[in-house]
């Protein structure tokens, strides 16, 4: 079943230098990695449909170090 998320408050985390994001939302495709930079320009190749069931973020020492987005039919 699909978890009910619903906003309590905003946060601003810094992102790591040596952040990743992996992209494994596309079954018939190999997994993207994407780097801080990609999301700065106009890369096309990003799809911006990240959401609660789809992706998480991985915290360390209060930065962002990892963010994983993964298929969901």
């Amino acid at each position: 079943d699909i978890k009910a998320y619903y906003e309590i408050g905003k946060a601003t985390l810094p992102v790591s230098v040596d952040f990743e994001c992996i992209d494994e939302s596309n079954p018939d495709a190999e997994a993207k990695i994407y780097y801080p930079g990609d999301f700065l320009t106009d890369y096309e190749d990003i799809e911006y449909n990240f959401s609660p069931n789809n992706t998480s973020i991985v915290i360390e020492n209060g930065t962002i170090i990892k963010m994983n987005k993964v298929y969901m039919p």
